[in-house]
Formats: C-alpha cells, sequence, structure tokens
C-alpha cells in the first residue's frame, strides 16, 4: 500500500461486487490513490462526478494556511490518469455538462485573508485528459464577487449546469463586521462563464437572509423548464448546535 495513504491520501473509490466485497480489479485490491500535495497532511476529499465514458473525477483540497485546489481523473479501473490544480483557495463542488466538461466550484481564501471570492473552473475531458478550458471565463475559470460582501464562498454541491452549458451555482456571502451573518446568493453563469446578465440582476440573486443570522446553500439542480432550485438552511443564532431556531428552505427562481 502507498506511504501516501498514512497522509490521508484519496481514497477515491471503493468498488463492491453484489456481496460487498472489495473490486480487486479497481485500482489497487479496490482502492485507487492520488495525494495530491507532498508537503501538505490535512487533505479533504469533497466531490465525485461520473463522465460519459465511465471515467471518475474527485475534487478537493490539501494545507492548512495554503489550500491547494485540485481536481483528479481515473480510469474506470481506477488508474490515475490527470490532474489539475489551483494554488490558492477553498474546493467546494463537482459537476458534468452536457458537452462531457467538469465543472468546479470554490473560492480564493487563504488564510489571514479579509476578502474572498467565489470561484468557477471548467475543465476539458479531452481522451484521457482534464484541462482548464480556455473558453471558459479568463484561463479556464471565472472569480465572482457581490457588492457590500467582503467575502462570497461556493457553497459543497450547490452546483448545476443548464441545457445550454450554462453554469447555476450557489454562495453564501458575509462582512467583516458581521462574520456571524451569513445570507445566500444565486448565480448564473454563460456557457462561456460570463455572469449571465439574463438571470437575477447581471447574473445574481440574492440575499436569502430568512432568520437574519447565518443561512447556507446546500443544493442547486435546474429542471427541465431551466428554472433553477436552491435548498438550504437557516438559524437565527451563530450557533450550530442549536436546534429550536432553525429552518430549512427551498427556493425556486425563474430560468429560461
Amino acid at each position: 500500500m502507498p506511504s501516501s495513504f498514512a497522509k490521508l491520501a484519496w481514497r477515491t473509490r471503493v468498488n463492491h461486487d453484489p456481496t460487498g466485497s472489495l473490486d480487486t480489479e479497481f485500482g489497487s485490491s479496490g482502492y485507487a490513490f492520488y495525494d495530491p500535495s507532498t508537503t501538505n497532511d490535512d487533505i479533504l476529499r469533497k466531490a465525485l462526478v461520473l463522465l460519459p465514458d465511465g471515467s471518475i473525477v474527485a475534487g478537493g483540497y490539501a494545507g492548512t494556511s495554503a489550500r491547494v485546489w485540485t481536481v483528479a481523473r481515473f480510469s474506470s479501473t481506477g488508474i490515475f490518469q490527470a490532474a489539475v490544480t489551483r494554488n490558492t483557495g477553498l474546493f467546494a463542488g463537482l459537476t458534468v455538462d452536457a458537452a462531457g466538461r467538469v465543472v468546479a466550484t470554490g473560492n480564493t481564501w487563504v488564510s489571514g485573508s479579509t476578502t474572498d471570492s467565489a470561484v468557477v473552473a471548467r475543465y476539458t475531458t479531452t481522451g484521457t485528459g482534464l484541462a482548464p478550458d480556455s473558453t471558459f471565463g479568463a484561463a479556464g475559470e471565472t472569480v465572482v464577487t457581490v457588492s457590500g460582501y467582503d467575502h462570497v464562498r461556493s457553497s459543497a454541491g450547490a452546483v448545476d449546469t443548464d441545457a445550454t452549458n450554462g453554469v447555476v451555482f450557489a454562495a453564501y456571502a458575509y462582512t467583516n463586521a458581521a462574520v456571524t451573518h451569513q445570507v445566500v446568493w444565486t448565480f448564473r453563469l454563460t456557457s462561456a462563464g460570463a455572469l449571465d446578465g439574463s438571470f437575477g440582476t447581471g447574473g445574481r440573486v440574492g440575499a436569502i437572509d430568512l432568520l437574519a443570522m447565518n443561512d447556507a446553500a446546500a443544493g442547486v439542480l435546474v429542471d427541465g423548464a431551466g428554472s433553477v432550485l436552491v435548498s438550504g438552511g437557516a438559524r437565527a443564532t451563530s450557533s450550530s448546535t442549536s436546534t429550536t431556531d432553525c429552518v430549512w428552505f427551498l427556493a425556486r427562481y425563474l430560468g429560461q
């Protein structure tokens, strides 16, 4: 077993036969490994998607004060094929558009930063590769801000694509003056990575602020009519253990 396993390297997929035993034909005795950082022990896996050819893409980040955002591709049999890395920021989510391209969300956070922004990146998947898509945004990514907020952070898992291969995602935003008052914003980008001016105001819709404290998105889906569904939760205190002042929400925005 690779020594990197001791560093909590990515255990990308465990493949089981109908009896629940490990599929020893997948990766190395049922496991696939990839260590995105040779120097950082703090490695977190965040998302997993399948490409049309059956290959597997995993996303996550490594590091403590200096995050390394990595998206890695494996064959359907668990063989590592390619990876791309963004040297700063927190990774949040993955999806695949109708053209088989990988879309990733995250933010530009580094330890001690007083501002950060949401990031959407798109990667081509030609052959067995994985590379920034030069036709999307600037060099394959788009950075999104919201006026009046110091921090805009993509929510884990809250990303989807629409029928035009546009990208819809949600993020939570807050100011340095009120770090516990977080609100939800939803964004739509065109297939070229620009904010879609036909959605909300300049491609932005917000803010969901139900209980005047902590609101966060958990999922985003685009339905068959192009409407955007956003799910999440809100609470009226900054306590993550409160059970008396919380609410789950589902919002729908008219689409195309």
